[in-house]
């Protein structure tokens, strides 16, 4: 995972496919990377979750979305969730949820 944070292009592309088959077991180490990462390690993490599919990955996606200080990643991270949307169970329902609580959220901001 860590190499996915690192890696840029065609290159990036091959380390999110093989951190992605790692599942949901990769999450844990994905948010880890998150947190010092540069901006593309940042997209790229976001990948790995998006591919993943978890619905446990969800709070780390919504957590981007909101905090993430590049507009890049939050726009990532919210076209993530924006795509879980339409996934049945668990990872539809917590995507639903998490994009009214973004909606909130940048409700707040912009009221100052």
């Amino acid at each position: 995972v860590r190499a996915v944070a690192e890696a840029e292009g065609g290159d990036a592309e091959a380390a999110v496919e093989r951190a992605a088959r790692h599942g949901p077991s990769a999450i844990p180490e994905v948010e880890s990377a998150l947190q010092g990462a540069e901006v593309e390690g940042r997209l790229n993490l976001i990948g790995v979750l998006r591919r993943i599919g978890d619905a446990e990955a969800v709070p780390l996606v919504l957590h981007r979305a909101i905090h993430d200080a590049d507009e890049r990643v939050r726009a990532e991270a919210k076209w993530t969730l924006d795509q879980w949307t339409g996934a049945k169970g668990p990872l539809g329902d917590r995507a639903r949820a998490a994009l009214r609580t973004l909606a909130e959220a940048r409700k707040e901001d912009a009221a100052g």
